[in-house]
């Protein structure tokens, strides 16, 4: 479809996120990469010229900065990715992205305000994530909360 759709619409855009879309957008690059445009947001964990353009958070680049090299112990630093500093085709954010806005955060700050108002401050914020469809709801909570309280 895409080699056929290309001398009349231009090149197709594809857009994937996260690790299960890798082989499927890299596979597409790789059978019409004269005409498909491939953004893969997350770091694949994989080769990134596989990619046009990857959006990835800049912490997922940690492990390559003095801290990080201080930090990890070589052990560990073959098995956290990257490995090399970010190629031309690389975009950082400061974050992950998400979909939390300042309206998003406003209209928590109200739908909480009554349960944490009269809690200590100052309040520590954990935000774990939420149920996926691989994994179900997140018993992250059960685990660290003995150890934040």
């Amino acid at each position: 479809m895409t080699i056929n759709s290309y001398s009349r619409e231009g090149p197709t855009l594809v857009v994937a996120c996260g690790w299960d879309t890798i082989s499927y957008s890299s596979l597409i690059k790789k059978v019409a990469s004269d005409n498909v445009f491939v953004i893969q947001i997350q770091h694949p964990r994989s080769r990134l010229d596989r990619f046009d353009l990857v959006v990835t958070p800049r912490h997922d680049y940690y492990v390559l900065t003095a801290s990080g090299q201080q930090e990890v112990p070589r052990l560990f630093r073959r098995w956290i990715t990257p490995q090399e500093p970010p190629g031309s085709n690389v975009v950082l954010t400061v974050g992950a992205l998400h979909q939390a806005d300042s309206a998003a955060l406003r209209l928590a700050a109200i739908a909480w305000h009554d349960e944490l108002a009269p809690l200590p401050k100052p309040l520590l914020v954990v935000n774990i994530g939420g149920p996926t469809s691989n994994t179900g709801s997140c018993n992250c909570f059960t685990y660290i909360s003995p150890v934040l309280t």
